[in-house]
């Protein structure tokens, strides 16, 4: 089964919806984010979904990226880094 990720159209359509403005941090990034909070919750995005699991996942990542607008760049290098593939 193949896994489909929101694209940095579809991040702009829901940041739409949820106020979101960009200003902080880019479409892409916010489309990281959404794609990565449903992997943690252990769901796959695509038709299957519902708009409840998709508005939880668009929130917190909206919250993190308020708070730190790389949030999901330094959340990918530790990744990386736990790996071994990237060192500081």
């Amino acid at each position: 089964m193949e896994t489909i990720k929101y694209s940095l159209e579809d991040a702009e359509e829901i940041g739409k919806k949820l106020g979101v403005t960009f200003d902080k941090f880019d479409a892409g990034q916010f489309a990281d984010g959404i794609n990565t909070e449903l992997a943690i919750a252990g769901k796959t995005p695509g038709k299957t979904i519902s708009d409840e699991d998709l508005q939880k996942a668009a929130k917190t990542a909206l919250a993190h990226l308020n708070e730190l607008n790389d949030y999901y760049i330094r959340l990918q290098r530790k990744e990386m880094e736990d790996k071994g593939y990237y060192n500081t």
